[in-house]
This record gives C-alpha cells, sequence and structure tokens, in this order.
C-alpha cells in the first residue's frame, strides 16, 4: 500500500441513552474509533462520515470524537434536525434492545464534494442498512459508496426491529466487498437474497459469496467467534476471551470485530490472524461497559507484529 490507510465510517452518528447514562454510539462511529486505533501504530487512520445537529449534544459528540482522536472534519452539522438518539434496553439475557428516533440529522446525509473526495482516496469503508432508512441518506451513502471503487467496502447487515431490510439488502451487497453479519441474520438475508441454497449455514454463506459476487464474508458467532470465508475457503482463529467488567454491556462488540476484520484486511494479515483479531477485538468490547473502550496492549500487540 502506497499510503497509511484510511478508513471511514459511514452512516449514523449517534448516543446510546442507557437508564443511567449517555454514551457515544453508532456503529460506524464505533468502527471507526477501534479501526482508528488499530491503524495508528502503522500510520493509518479513522474517520466518520456522518451528520448531527447544530445542538447540545452535537456539539457533545463532536467534542468526544475528537478526545478520541477521531477526525471531525467530515461531520455534517445540521441547522434543522436534532443529533441522534437511541434507547438502549438490556433484555433478562443481557442482550441490547434499541428503539431508534427517527428523522434526525444523519437521515439527512448530504453527499457534497467533501464526502466525494473522501470516497475517492480512502482505502476502506464500512456501511450499514439502517443509516439508509431514510432515501436521502440512501442516496447519498450508495453515492459514495460508487464513488469509492477502489476501496474496501464492507456492508455490516443491521437487523433492527421495525425497519425492513429486504428493500435495502439486494442494492447493499451489489455495493459491497465484504459483508458481515451474525447467525440471526444470516438465514433472514437467504431468503431475501433468495440464494440457491440447502439452509445450512455453511452452504448459506458459499452462496453469498458467490451470488453476492463478495471477496469475503465474516459470520459472527457470539463466543465461538467469526468465521471469515473467502474464495480460498473458510477460516477460524483463536478465540477470545477476556475477564468481563461486572458493568459491562455488549453494545458496539460487533462493530469492533468489523473493525478487525478490515484492519487486519488493509495490514495484510494471514486470514486466520485477521480472525483471530477480529474475535479479540468483539471479545474485548463485550467484557467492558460502552462501546469503544481503549484497547489493550494484547489486541495492539496483534497488529504490531
Amino acid at each position: 500500500m502506497d499510503q497509511p490507510p484510511r478508513v471511514v465510517g459511514l452512516g449514523e452518528a449517534l448516543f446510546d441513552c442507557f437508564p443511567d447514562r449517555i454514551v457515544l454510539g453508532g456503529a460506524p462511529v464505533n468502527f471507526a474509533v477501534h479501526a482508528d486505533r488499530l491503524l495508528n501504530p502503522t500510520g493509518g487512520s479513522g474517520t466518520i462520515l456522518s451528520r448531527v445537529g447544530s445542538d447540545a449534544l452535537g456539539r457533545k459528540l463532536t467534542d468526544e470524537l475528537v478526545q478520541r482522536g477521531i477526525d471531525t472534519g467530515h461531520l455534517q452539522h445540521d441547522p434543522n434536525y436534532p443529533t441522534g438518539t437511541v434507547d438502549v434496553r438490556l433484555t433478562d439475557e443481557g442482550q441490547p434492545d434499541y428503539t431508534i428516533t427517527p428523522d434526525v440529522a444523519w437521515d439527512h446525509l448530504d453527499f457534497d464534494e467533501r464526502a466525494r473526495g473522501l470516497a475517492e482516496s480512502c482505502q476502506a469503508v464500512c456501511f450499514g442498512t439502517l443509516a439508509q432508512r431514510s432515501k436521502p441518506a440512501r442516496s447519498s451513502i450508495q453515492s459514495f459508496l460508487e464513488s469509492a471503487a477502489d476501496a474496501i467496502r464492507m456492508l455490516d447487515i443491521n437487523i433492527r426491529r421495525g425497519y425492513d431490510l429486504a428493500p435495502l439488502l439486494p442494492r447493499s451487497i451489489e455495493l459491497a466487498t465484504v459483508v458481515k453479519l451474525n447467525e440471526h441474520e444470516l438465514p433472514l438475508a437467504a431468503e431475501i437474497l433468495g440464494l440457491t441454497t440447502s439452509g445450512q449455514p455453511l452452504a448459506q454463506l458459499e452462496a453469498l459469496l458467490d451470488e453476492g459476487g463478495l471477496d469475503a464474508v465474516a459470520l459472527t458467532r457470539g463466543s465461538e467467534g467469526t468465521l471469515l470465508m473467502t474464495k480460498q475457503g473458510g477460516f477460524e482463529g483463536e478465540p477470545g476471551s477476556f475477564n468481563p467488567n461486572p458493568d459491562a454491556d455488549s453494545v458496539g462488540a460487533g462493530d469492533a470485530c468489523g473493525a478487525g476484520l478490515v484492519a487486519g484486511m488493509l495490514l495484510g494479515l494471514d486470514p486466520r490472524d485477521i480472525v483471530t483479531l477480529a474475535n479479540a477485538m468483539g471479545a474485548h468490547v463485550a467484557s467492558c461497559p460502552g462501546a469503544t473502550p481503549p484497547l489493550p496492549d494484547r489486541i495492539l500487540d496483534l497488529v504490531r507484529r
């Protein structure tokens, strides 16, 4: 690679509102923060392309990104719509349940000339389906991806209550080079896409890879770790394990895993080492409160080799 990698989190920037606290969130934000930390030792960086309100939460979100060392030059400010928020409640099983505020600033993301320049110069971008719920944001996100022709384009499939995945998924797959999804999302994606498959997870992954024209598909499986499927076959890595904080939640663990996948690809790691890094990232974040805890040397050593 001729220049240090620059990766983009594209889509929603918001605050996760727990009963007792608010925490910086949004899958693209979480991804960008973690990718920045992983790539920083080699001169790489993460940035966020999103939109916040011209309000107190928008200023707070900007300040928190700056505190984490994230470039905010592509964070747009909207005078008419508020900064995004999500009410988060943990189920009895400890899994997050989300209520997402509609019609907020990131629903009005603009693909302007600065965004075009970022698309044409970045080496990787992570995007999801949630941020495409509105027509303005969907158009901007898809235009960005069309302009980022030489980049790794990772689609992180998001199933959220109240949002229909079916209208968004086929075009999102077309614009992606890599797809990340979990065990619950895989059969739904296979059904929506009409994949030719026996219905077994491995067959569904292979069909998604082949029929989607993708370079890789990553299936996250919780404590079992990630399975990375490529044209060279399927790869697993060492499982991640960290002592949990008593206040730990799993919010952002999948985003951290995605950052590990993309960073590993950009750094040219062996597929098994990519998965080991992704597993460690997901397990670490799941063991901590909040979606973007600092990374321990144990993880950073995996990219310093």
